[in-house]
């Protein structure tokens, strides 16, 4: 398992990279070509929220597609922009498998959170990966720079997290069978 962040850049250096990476179209591809991966490394691309340079060739290499969302209105508005771009860049190609939908931050006490997951549950369908509920132990596990599995693993945010892990790994199994 890789991780590559996308991390913290300032605008200065945004630029810099989306320059590049708009002069060379598949610089994404020829980077983790030099990382000689084995055939079954699975490689982890976070990408800034909504369209970019970068998200666009990051959707043009990857076999799934995880969305996240959070439980908010301008989050759920995204959700058609972001279907559209994985129709756009990923579902063309032979190599893409699927693309799934996980919603962050869930608070169940409010209204507005029920109504974002379900019409998400209703909307993607058996693309939906499953909730991160709101759960102080996450910012906490980020203040100590400690996954929060590692900080509080009986807490709601750890058992989601191993029940979208579950969900992915299942699915992934599913498709990689010989039919």
């Amino acid at each position: 398992l890789y991780l590559l962040p996308y991390g913290v850049i300032t605008e200065e250096d945004r630029a810099t990279l989306e320059a590049h990476i708009s002069a060379r179209p598949n610089w994404l591809r020829e980077q983790l070509q030099t990382l000689h991966l084995p055939e079954d490394a699975l490689v982890l691309l976070d990408t800034p929220p909504g369209p970019s340079l970068y998200g666009r060739q990051a959707l043009g290499v990857t076999q799934w597609v995880m969305v996240v969302l959070l439980a908010d209105a301008a989050s759920y508005a995204t959700l058609p922009l972001m279907q559209r771009l994985v129709q756009t860049h990923c579902a063309p190609r032979t190599d893409f498998i699927d693309a799934f939908y996980l919603l962050s931050q869930l608070n169940s006490g409010r209204q507005l959170s029920q109504d974002i997951l379900r019409v998400l549950r209703e909307g993607v369908g058996q693309h939906f990966a499953g909730v991160i509920h709101a759960d102080e132990a996450v910012p906490e596990a980020l203040a100590l720079g400690v996954s929060v599995l590692d900080h509080s693993a009986q807490s709601q945010a750890s058992h989601d997290f191993m029940a979208c892990a579950d969900f992915l790994t299942a699915r992934m199994q599913a498709a990689l069978q010989p039919a």
